[in-house]
């Protein structure tokens, strides 16, 4: 079966440094969340802010997190993607 990815509803979270957004893989829509250091880990040593950074590197955002997806089960809710799990 092949795969449909995207992103919808990316915002800043209200909780802590993390952006919030919609992942749909394959024919339904997932809540996920990025942290900003892991944001900054992708970023290498860019200095961006935690949207900016989310749009340069939504593709690699995607692929890491629909790699989590089809992985991890949960409460319809992805893990955190962090540099600390």
């Amino acid at each position: 079966m092949e795969q449909d990815h995207g992103v919808r509803n990316v915002n800043k979270s209200t909780f802590g440094d993390f952006i919030d957004f919609d992942l749909r893989v394959v024919d339904s829509w997932r809540q996920c969340r990025i942290s900003g250091t892991a944001l900054a880990m992708l970023g290498g040593s860019a200095k961006m802010s935690g949207l900016k950074a989310f749009e340069q590197y939504e593709a690699d955002i995607k692929q890491i997190a629909a790699s989590l997806l089809a992985t991890k089960s949960g409460n319809g809710r992805l893990a955190i993607i962090s540099s600390d799990i």
